[in-house]
Formats: C-alpha cells, sequence, structure tokens
C-alpha cells in the first residue's frame, strides 16, 4: 500500500496510524496540527518506509513507532512538536533512520525506549529542549 501526497490536518488522534501492518510506504505527505501523532507505527508495523514527509506542530511527537521493526525513516522534516518528541520509539528494533530534520522540539529530538540496534546517522537535529 502508498499513502502518497495526502493533506493530514487538525485530527482530534493520528494524523497517519498503521497497525498490524507491513509493507507500506508513506511518502510526500504534509501532516500538520494533529492531536496525537503526526504519523504513527504500532503493534507490528514491519518493514514500512516513511519518506519524504511534512510534519509540524502535532502534539506528542511526528513520528511514533512501538512495537515495530525493520522501518525506514528517511528525507522527513519534522518541525515544532511542542509536547513530545521528533522521532519517538518504543520496544521497536532494527529499524533505520537517516536524512531527517527535526527542528523545534519541546523534548528531544529522537527518542528510543526500551528499543535495541537501531540504525541512525545523518540526521540534523536543531534546538531541541535536551540533547
Amino acid at each position: 500500500n502508498n499513502i502518497t501526497s495526502n493533506n493530514v490536518s487538525d485530527n482530534t488522534e493520528t494524523g497517519i496510524i498503521l497497525r498490524y501492518s507491513s509493507y507500506n510506504t508513506i511518502s510526500d505527505n504534509k501532516v500538520t496540527g494533529n492531536n496525537d501523532w503526526g504519523i504513527c507505527l504500532s503493534w507490528g508495523s514491519n518493514y514500512n518506509t516513511i519518506t519524504n514527509n511534512n510534519l509540524n506542530a502535532n502534539q506528542w511527537s511526528n513520528v511514533r513507532m512501538f512495537d515495530s521493526n525493520n522501518n525506514l525513516v528517511s528525507d522527513n522534516n519534522a518541525s515544532n512538536c511542542y509536547a513530545g518528541s521528533g522521532i519517538s520509539l518504543s520496544n521497536s528494533s532494527y529499524n533505520t533512520f537517516t536524512g531527517n530534520v527535526i527542528v523545534n522540539s519541546d523534548s528531544v529530538g529522537i527518542r528510543l525506549d526500551s528499543s535495541c540496534n537501531n540504525i541512525i546517522f545523518n540526521n540534523i537535529l536543531n534546538n531541541t529542549k535536551y540533547p
């Protein structure tokens, strides 16, 4: 499945969410002002690609991942996350994060909880509350 070129804004919960969904591509979307997460992968959403999205002013995290493995998150612009992290992982492993720009996060730029064997390289983090 491809979720491409959408304007997803001002939802009362998450902008785009995958649950138990694998081998999807989420690309070239504008995801703004959602009250939970901008894009969320959850409950065994594996082998997905999140690329070239503009995420702005989503409440908790611009990209949130839990219990999901072997995903690629690349070349996204994530800004103005006022209550959470730019990118946040819990119980998620073997994911790759590269080429993302994370600006103005009220918490940390990239947060990992109970997650291992992730590859994080060539990202830009600017003006996050904590290093």
